[in-house]
């Protein structure tokens, strides 16, 4: 394994003027508050008059609460109980009242009147026991759960300024892996993935099923701050989903409103933001000395002459001779500003809650012409018409809009990649430079972002509207009916106008120009119409010591899709184009698709508890899908789980441990994540067989495109988890720890069939995959002195999987045994040091070549017998036979930290999440030297083997030998561990009374980034890059990035 890049300066590409000006800002803000909070205090302590108190603090059992906190209301005075539960104070007057707080107890508080000695006796806070979480169709005792459900509180991430939701549950969820491969502007949201990867095939059918107040919706259109809760469903809990929780569910719940009187939140803020890591790569004139080198390596004539050589060093000729890293250019030709506010309104009374949101986010981008800005409703009432009638409305709505450019993301950050330094890519009169002079390099991608050459415009409607009624039958049962419409509706509109680049003729000092491509107008519309109906029949009783509680369910869901799309090509001029007809010259194109999909279903629960002690449920969902034939449509998911809170028994009595649950769960569930119509042959229009039909022409051919498998069934999943919950310490540290099975069988994939088939193979049900891990999650909270309060939540979770069955379909690198995510390669034993070394080594031609002095050695395990199998035994040959199994991209490990505190008006926090047990292959576009014609990374200079250089990290230098010396191998595999942080944030809230004249009642501002550092042994790139594909580098993708923000959060 190498080490092959060169560590930066954390913070090289920091706009300092902003940031510095936001910190001004910040610390003018404190000091004016902490100014007014001083005349406050001042004020007060003119009426000092001291008064001294002894006492003892207890619980509801006579027994003493050691480090229980006492303050004197309206100061900073306060002390602790010592280990006896004792305690003395000096109050500012006889009449003083003093807060006893306690955690896991009732906070009281206790006026002295006059008194010396004072006895406080504390009751347990039943807030924690009371404390519910959301499930499928309804909510549980977070204490009384039997499956494996984690929570999170709004309160644990409502500060955050994040674009989507999946950013904020990265590392506060055991067991969810968020990876963030992209930091594009409405496309960043993560990859999640719960407890491994399920199943094969596409990359969609891993994940969880996202639900938004029961419906199903996209992170990236809901706003923050509009959260109340988030529970994920990781075990058999899911299986009141059926079908669609085959890889677990995440439940999002909007907030609603709260009798009282209105209270008006304002959160907002504005950042900037730069590239995360971007390689350092070679100038161009070490770019010209390497190649040159190189093409002399392989026995060439040099391509750059000592003149160019020289004109690169010194800079003579920035117009021919240039040092530009255009990529570094690219990610620096945007504007990096963020802008983000949601204002809400929540309130009611006896009849009527409301809570009314609006929110507004403008992120820009670090390249020119993309960016993305959404504008967001909320809006959620509930009505009691009656004693026993309940209705309800929630009507949301998203608007976004993404501009890009008419080339792809990906295709201008890899083309700016590949382009040469020593060329510009604007003269200075302006016009835009044809790339590839030297022969090398590639395409102009800069000239593509400056207006009017072309633009890509993606505005995206979403609405949602859902509807209830529920009716008390009798006080322990009752009906609820919902309906929920949805309509997601995209509107595309991509321009290019006509493209003219220019070369320079220094001989005649004169530019010439070319079209390089012709101009095109496009509209794309999709439509996404989803239509779910549900009807919940509920009973919950309790008599003696039996809990009893039963749900029953009917549901059903419509999808409707379509598309359609046209344009005009090959247009000769489009700067004034606006309109598909605006033209008369070009050619015109149409097409368009429809799908239609249902599902229905039947589902129960059943929950039973006697004296909270004993615990017992069972879920059972039947569904039905349009997505198989009539004959294997229909299925049924059934799980059991149950509970044993010992921590109720009689024989356990415990000071130490308050809670303690042991618990278990198995299930099936089903996965149906195959598109629609696969059991169908479908059939497509062949190219270039016309016919004539009026004036024009026609497709007349049409040909297999897929083959249909009638026989298809539902993916099955079984899934078996055992769990125990406890809490210490009057609830102050809790620990969760799990540890789960899960296999799933019937596998759909499309396996390799020969070409003679003369179509797409059809999907089958033939394989099977096991995930199995454990995790582990630890809180602990705490307070000193009663104005520093501290929390520390770590978790980490472990999976393994494999592939357990193929069907006997096993292949080169996806065999029964293997990891899902399978990095498959030759076993290296470093480089040749001699020519000699490489004659008598196996034969290696087979990779490409013949071997010499400084090229990779690789390992010779397998051969074949007469009858082309395999022998297990060197044969003297080095080919795909001597591949194995180098270790999966996906990580064993996942983990969090997060942590903070608050202190008298300020307070902090970080959020640290990472992934480990993982490799990644280092031999990718940034270290393979010339990649695509790329510029090498700064690191390969002076690091490449030579015969006086033996010691080097990086082959010799070549272009012949690089298919041979960067295949995928034990050379360039590398330990992908990391650890990132995720979020740090410190902020300072104004005290109310400075502002309570204002009717401001809270007033907090802060400081936050995102995305602030990384270890790992990787250098100079994102690690996190890392999980696409298992290259240590895809610079296909949009760079992620670090955020810098200034925030406020106000309460009217």
């Amino acid at each position: 394994m190498r080490k092959i890049y060169q560590k930066r300066g954390l913070f090289s590409l920091i706009e300092v003027n902003l940031k510095m000006k936001l910190a001004a800002l910040f610390t003018v803000a404190i000091l004016f508050t902490m100014k007014a909070n001083n005349s406050y205090s001042e004020s007060l302590m003119s009426e000092i008059q001291q008064h001294q108190v002894v006492g003892i603090v207890v619980d509801s059992n006579g027994q003493p609460l050691p480090g229980a906190n006492i303050l004197e209301k309206g100061t900073a005075n306060g002390v602790q109980t010592d280990f006896d539960g004792k305690f003395s104070i000096a109050v500012t007057n006889k009449n003083a009242t003093l807060v006893v707080s306690y955690l896991g107890f009732s906070t009281q508080e206790i006026v002295v009147n006059n008194q010396s000695n004072i006895s406080v006796i504390l009751v347990e806070d039943t807030a924690l026991l009371d404390e519910v979480v959301v499930v499928g169709y309804g909510t549980q005792k977070k204490v009384n759960l039997t499956g494996a459900v984690s929570s999170v509180s709004i309160k644990d991430i409502e500060n955050r300024p994040a674009p989507n939701v999946s950013t904020l549950l990265a590392g506060q969820v055991p067991g969810l892996a968020v990876i963030q491969q992209s930091g594009r502007p409405g496309a960043s949201a993560g990859q999640l993935r719960i407890r491994g990867i399920g199943t094969l095939g596409d990359a969609s059918k891993n994940n969880p099923l996202i639900l938004v107040d029961g419906i199903e919706g996209d992170m990236q259109d809901v706003d923050v701050n509009d959260i109340e809760n988030v529970s994920v469903l990781k075990d058999a809990s899911a299986a009141i989903y059926g079908v669609r929780a085959a890889n677990g569910v995440i439940l999002i719940t909007t907030k609603n409103g709260r009798k009282g009187i209105p209270v008006v939140k304002y959160h907002g803020g504005v950042g900037t933001q730069e590239a995360f890591k971007v390689p350092n790569r070679v100038n161009s004139y070490n770019y010209a000395k390497l190649y040159n080198e190189a093409r002399i390596n392989d026995g060439q004539a040099p391509l750059f002459t000592d003149d160019d050589l020289s004109k690169f060093r010194d800079g003579t000729s920035p117009q021919t001779h240039a040092n530009i890293d255009h990529f570094k250019k690219l990610l620096e030709s945007g504007s990096p500003l963020k802008y983000f506010h949601n204002v809400s309104v929540a309130g009611g009374n006896d009849k009527t809650t409301y809570n009314l949101s609006f929110g507004y986010l403008d992120e820009g981008s670090l390249i020119k012409t993309f960016g993305y800005n959404r504008k967001n409703y909320r809006v959620n009432i509930n009505q009691k018409v009656s004693n026993k009638l309940d209705v309800g409305l929630k009507l949301a709505g998203s608007f976004g809009t993404t501009t890009g450019n008419i080339q792809s993301v990906g295709q201008i950050i890899t083309e700016s990649y590949r382009e040469f330094p020593g060329e510009v890519d604007q003269f200075e009169n302006g016009l835009w430079k044809n790339m590839g002079e030297f022969g090398v390099g590639r395409r102009n991608m800069l000239a593509y972002l400056e207006l009017p050459l072309g633009t890509d415009v993606d505005k995206n409607t979403d609405y949602v509207t859902t509807a209830f009624a529920e009716f008390k039958i009798t006080p322990d049962l009752k009906v609820r009916g919902q309906f929920s419409a949805r309509n997601d509706n995209r509107l595309q509109n991509r321009k290019r106008d006509v493209v003219q680049w220019h070369r320079y003729d220094a001989a005649t000092d004169t530019y010439n120009g070319s079209n390089i491509a012709s101009g095109y107008l496009v509209r794309r519309n999709e439509t996404v119409k989803d239509y779910t109906s549900n009807l919940l029949l509920t009973y919950n009783k309790s008599f003696n010591n039996h809990n009893v509680k039963g749900l029953l369910g009917f549901e059903q869901r419509d999808r409707n899709w379509s598309m359609v799309e046209a344009g005009r090509f090959n247009l000769s001029s489009s700067n004034e184009l606006t309109e598909l007809d605006g033209v008369a010259d070009g050619s015109d194109g149409t097409k368009g698709n429809a799908t239609e999909y249902t599902l229905r279903s039947v589902f129960g629960r059943v929950n039973y508890n006697f004296k909270d002690t004993y615990f017992i449920e069972g879920i059972v969902r039947y569904d039905g899908t349009s997505r198989f034939t009539k004959e294997n449509r229909f299925d049924y998911f059934p799980s059991f789980s149950g509970g044993w809170k010992i921590s109720n028994e009689e024989f356990f009595k415990s000071e130490s441990i308050s809670h303690l649950l042991l618990r278990g769960s198995w299930g099936i569930l089903g996965n149906q994540e195959i598109g629609d119509y696969k059991f169908l042959n479908t059939f497509g229009p062949r190219n270039n067989y016309n016919y004539s039909f009026g004036d024009s022409s026609t497709n007349g051919v049409l040909e297999s495109a897929t083959l249909g498998n009638p026989n298809i069934l539902w993916e099955k999943i079984t899934t078996t988890n055992f769990g125990i919950d406890a809490r210490f310490f009057n609830n102050s540290l809790s620990v969760t720890a799990d540890y789960f099975i899960k296999t799933t069988d019937d596998i759909l994939i499309g396996l390799d069939q020969s070409y003679l088939l003369g179509a797409k193979p059809p999907i089958l049900n033939a394989g099977s995959v096991e995930n199995k891990g454990w995790e582990v999650n630890v809180n602990y909270k705490n307070a000193i002195n009663n104005n520093f309060n501290y929390y520390i939540n770590a978790n980490v979770g472990y999976v393994k999987n494999q592939i357990t069955d193929l069907k006997g379909t096993d292949s080169p690198g996806r065999s029964v045994g293997d990891p899902i995510q399978n990095i498959y390669g030759y076993v290296a034993d470093g480089l040749f040091n001699t020519d000699t070394e490489a004659i008598f080594a196996p034969d290696q031609s087979a990779l490409g070549g013949t071997p010499k002095a400084g090229d990779v050695r690789y390992l010779d395990f397998n051969g074949r017998d007469a009858n082309g199998e395999l022998t297990g035994q060197p044969d003297g040959k080095v080919n795909s036979d001597d591949r194995k199994s180098l270790g999966s991209y996906f990580p064993k490990y996942n983990f969090g930290l997060n942590l903070g505190f608050d202190w008298n008006n300020f307070d902090f926090s970080m959020a640290w999440q990472g992934f480990a047990g993982h490799k990644v292959l280092t031999n990718g576009p940034t270290v393979r030297p010339f990649w695509g014609d790329a510029a090498p990374v700064q690191s390969m200079v002076d690091n490449f083997w030579t015969p006086t250089n033996t010691n080097a990290d990086f082959p010799r230098l070549g272009f012949a030998n690089q298919g041979r010396n960067y295949q995928a191998s034990t050379y360039w595999v590398n330990k992908g561990d990391f650890a990132k942080l995720r979020n740090m944030q410190i902020g300072y809230t104004i005290p109310k009374e400075a502002l309570s004249s204002l009717g401001v009642n809270k007033f907090r501002i802060y400081l936050s980034g995102e995305n602030l550092l990384y270890i790992s042994k990787l250098k100079d790139i994102d690690p996190e890059f890392a999980h696409g594909n298992g290259f240590a580098w895809n610079n296909n993708n949009y760079p992620t990035n670090r955020q810098f923000l200034l925030g406020f959060n106000v309460t009217f």
